[in-house]
């Protein structure tokens, strides 16, 4: 099996930071896309769709993209988008301290253009738009927001995890999402105690995450 391909999808400092660090500090070979413009945060879903599909080169298979700033997130439902090609049906999982499920409008007020997504508000779009037919949110819940008709939604917190048996639910809960998953990350999710994000921040440990990995991959 081929190997991951790691791109660092560098819109902003703290992009690129982190490229420099895979590749200097971790001595990791990564590919490195720099030759963006600088030019203020994407919001239209076309538009984020031509820049990620720059990142990607018209290669799908085995990839690992990051990109810095939370501010971001929303840049996964460009990659989703290519994901299409690679299955018709497959589950969101969705690591994160907040849902991503409020409507644009709702943070920004109305906009009359483009259709527009943010880091907040784009987990409601990718559902609609792509063959994701079911999410798992994992260190969030819904809360008051209104789910997409016949997309299928998971939930597991923190707190879930760590009530006995937590792990059991969590792997009965894996067994109705169909079989192909895309992975997405927000590491605020994590515990403070390993990192600190400009947002609020779950408790989720990494010995957690990784036994969650390991999980969907069983």
């Amino acid at each position: 099996m081929e190997p991951w391909e790691i791109i660092s999808l560098e819109t902003d400092y703290s992009g690129q930071a982190i490229g420099a660090y895979f590749e200097e500090e971790l001595g990791m070979k990564i590919r490195r896309v720099r030759n963006l413009k600088k030019e203020d945060l994407k919001l239209d879903k076309d538009d984020i769709f031509k820049l990620t599909s720059s990142a990607l080169k018209g290669g799908l298979e085995r990839k690992l993209v990051l990109y810095g700033s939370g501010a971001y997130h929303h840049y996964t439902y460009g990659l989703c988008r290519h994901a299409d090609r690679l299955s018709g049906n497959y589950a969101y999982m969705h690591f994160d301290h907040h849902n991503d499920h409020f409507k644009h409008e709702e943070i920004y007020g109305e906009y009359r253009g483009k259709a527009r997504i943010s880091c907040g508000a784009f987990l409601a779009d990718l559902l609609k738009d792509t063959n994701a037919s079911a999410v798992m949110l994992i260190g969030s819940d819904m809360g008051s927001q209104t789910c997409v008709k016949n997309r299928l939604y998971k939930t597991i917190t923190e707190k879930h995890l760590r009530k006995t048996r937590g792990f059991r639910r969590f792997g009965r809960d894996l067994s109705a999402l169909p079989e192909d998953v895309y992975l997405s990350f927000d590491l605020d999710v994590m515990t403070k105690r390993c990192l600190r994000s400009a947002y609020d921040q779950g408790t989720l440990k990494p010995k957690e995450l990784f036994k969650m990995i390991e999980t969907i991959k069983r």
